[in-house]
C-alpha cells in the first residue's frame, strides 16, 4: 500500500480543486490528512487505486512523493497503540507519520510510514493478519 504525500500551495480554492480533480478522475480515498501553515498544505493520501491517483497527480502538475506504508490492525483499548510504538522503538526503528485509515472487525487500522520497513513487518507480524 502506498502513501502519496502531496503539497498545494495555500490559496484559496487550491484543496477544493485537488478534491474535484480526484473526483472526476474517479478516485476513491480511503484516507487523507491535511496540515498547512500560510504557505502550504501538506496532504498525506492514501487511495483505492495507486495508478490512477499518480496519473491525475502527474496530470496536475502536483508535487508529491510516494511512500510505502504497512498498514497494521490493533484491537480497539488502551495501550495497544503504545505496544506498538514500544516494539518499533526497540528496534529503532523511525516512524515518519502514522494516522488510523479505519476499522476493521473490531479492530483499528493503522497505517505507519517508517524506516526499514521489512523488519517492521516481522517485528509486528501479529498485528498484519
Amino acid at each position: 500500500m502506498k502513501e502519496f504525500r502531496i503539497l498545494l500551495e495555500n490559496k484559496p480554492l487550491e484543496f477544493v480543486e485537488f478534491c474535484e480533480a480526484l473526483s472526476r478522475s474517479g478516485i476513491n480515498i480511503k484516507s487523507i490528512v491535511a496540515e498547512s501553515d500560510d504557505k502550504v498544505i501538506r496532504i498525506h493520501l492514501i487511495t483505492e487505486d495507486e495508478k490512477t491517483t499518480k496519473t491525475e497527480l502527474d496530470r496536475k502538475k502536483l508535487v508529491y512523493t510516494t511512500n510505502e506504508i504497512l498498514a497494521i490492525k490493533m484491537i480497539d483499548k488502551p495501550g495497544e497503540l503504545a505496544k506498538v510504538m514500544r516494539k518499533l522503538s526497540n528496534a529503532k526503528i523511525r516512524i515518519d507519520s502514522f494516522y488510523q485509515i479505519g476499522r476493521e472487525d473490531e479492530k483499528s487500522v493503522f497505517a505507519f510510514s517508517l524506516q526499514r520497513i521489512a523488519e517492521a513487518k516481522a517485528i509486528l507480524k501479529q498485528f498484519l493478519e
